[in-house]
């Protein structure tokens, strides 16, 4: 049965809600549950959650600097049962005792094998439409967070082995999902030719021709690195404290509480109401951290740890939701996007954690330093938020496409000092003659006319009556045909025709 019909438009979101929020749980009870915990003691728990965000971040570094060619390659193949494996690899220290050495290799193994299933996951949900991709990301907040609940009150043999299945349970259902659906669903078909082109963050510039999403890229990881660092302070301290285990409940019901707001606040699509959740990072964010140094170490801290992950579940669905997939340019835009802001979360947690061990029992031994601290974090969030995200807005402007094109706009003609009617009709001569040779479809026709005129983006959509999504991807699927990289490129090969002429 066909995606199209009914019966498949139930049943492609039912598997991957299932499977995603599978995958979603394992990562929250591995990342932040406290009855998880080793026979170790409090010191081991903390670095080998560390070593987990670390090999998270290097999995999202070698994904973000290859363009994921890497995995892409075993995508479908029987080598791709590594990343649930290395997930796993992770739950041998709770059963078994292990060098202290050794387990902390696993847990950076499973923050690498994390990594890989966030990239296939990722693939797979781009397919569906966009309410069943909102759906199915909630889901798995839900369910992930409604089993970080309840674990503490499950008998550890009985949570250990769960935990541990999580994983492969998740990728079973993701080839289930694949393979029956595989070739039904038009949207697979953004996937094919997506290793075409420029590859590697050497080349982040010319996979990305336009301005505003290379800094869109750019924004998201160093936002969610910022966040990310506050995040894993308040986590680790609460979960230092003593009072499990009412710690997992918590943040169960934060990651809960971000899934029912989300799907609240997406449900029309054109209310705007997701634009304020950026611009609430700042004040929460400053709020958790007074509070935490000021409450501690009264169970009050934990409503801290509460709000920062009802922000930070809803910032992380608001990135899946609003990179959706429509084009084949957005597919590349969406793996830019996204990889960048898990790079940006992991090393934020990793670097978070990475204090708590370090300073963890000096700062809750001296009440005031710990206050001190808290405020001095305070300033330094007002001051970084200050400088790099003043205009903290997660929709894409319509800026220029190329830096060199700034001031082309809507004021920019013909480049170059070439004015007149016969001209223009010089100009126009020659740019259907190479739409044509270059097999360029009729809107794209229109589009490339204008591109070569020195014409930016919300020009030409003010032109068409197009929006600014529609008139980038064109743009991008242009380039692809000419073999370029940006604006400029495509004036520098219409004005090298006009000489040959």
């Amino acid at each position: 049965m066909a995606p199209s019909t009914v019966g498949g438009q139930v049943l492609m979101p039912m598997r991957d809600m299932l499977g995603y929020s599978c995958f979603v749980a394992w990562a929250f009870l591995f990342g932040w549950c406290r009855s998880l915990s080793s026979s170790y003691g409090d010191d081991v728990f903390f670095i080998s959650r560390a070593f987990l965000f670390g090999g998270i971040f290097l999995g999202a570094a070698v994904l973000f600097l290859t363009r994921g060619d890497f995995l892409r390659h075993f995508k479908n193949k029987p080598a791709e049962w590594v990343s649930p494996i290395f997930c796993m690899a992770a739950g041998l220290t709770f059963i078994m005792e292990i060098p202290q050495e050794v387990a902390f290799g696993l847990w950076c193994l499973a923050g690498i094998g994390q990594s890989a299933m966030v990239f296939f996951w990722g693939m797979r949900l781009r397919i569906l439409s966009r309410d069943q991709q909102l759906y199915a990301i909630c889901c798995g907040f839900v369910i992930g967070g409604s089993a970080l609940a309840i674990m503490p009150f499950v008998m550890h043999g009985l949570a250990v082995g769960v935990s541990i299945l999580l994983p492969a349970v998740s990728y079973g259902l993701l080839r289930l999902a694949r393979q029956r659906f595989e070739g039904h669903s038009e949207r697979m078909t953004i996937w094919k030719g997506e290793n075409r082109g420029p590859k590697g963050f050497l080349e982040f510039r010319n996979a990305i021709p336009f301005k505003s999403d290379r800094k869109m890229v750019i924004f998201r990881g160093l936002f969610s690195c910022l966040y990310s660092i506050f995040l894993g302070f308040v986590t680790g301290m609460v979960l230092s404290g003593d009072h499990g285990p009412s710690e997992d409940v918590v943040i169960g019901l934060g990651n809960i509480a971000s899934a029912l707001i989300m799907l609240l606040i997406l449900k029309d699509a054109t209310s705007g109401r997701e634009d304020m959740l950026p611009r609430l990072f700042l004040p929460v964010t400053c709020l958790c951290m007074v509070m935490l140094g000021t409450l501690w170490p009264t169970e009050w801290v934990l409503l801290c740890a509460f709000l920062l992950f009802a922000l930070f579940g809803c910032l992380e669905i608001l990135n899946a939701y609003s990179a959706y997939v429509g084009t084949p340019y957005d597919a590349v835009r969406w793996f830019w996007e996204i990889q960048a802001s898990k790079l940006g979360n992991a090393f934020g947690f990793f670097v978070g954690w990475l204090v708590v061990v370090m300073l963890g029992q000096w700062l809750i031994g001296s009440g005031y330093v710990f206050l001190l601290t808290c405020f001095i974090l305070s300033i330094f969030a007002v001051v970084v938020d200050s400088f790099l995200f003043r205009r903290s807005v997660f929709e894409t402007s319509a800026e220029p496409m190329d830096d060199d094109l700034a001031e082309m706009g809507s004021e920019g003609g013909v480049p170059g000092d070439t004015t007149g009617a016969a001209v223009e009709e010089y100009y126009l001569s020659i740019s259907q003659e190479m739409a044509r040779e270059f097999k360029l479809s009729p809107r794209q026709t229109e589009i490339f006319i204008y591109l070569a005129r020195g014409r930016n983006v919300q020009f030409i959509r003010e032109k068409l009556v197009l929006s600014t999504p529609t008139v980038k991807s064109h743009t991008y699927a242009i380039y692809q045909k000419l073999g370029i990289h940006s604006h400029q490129e495509l004036i520098d090969m219409v004005e090298q025709r006009l000489k040959k002429e």
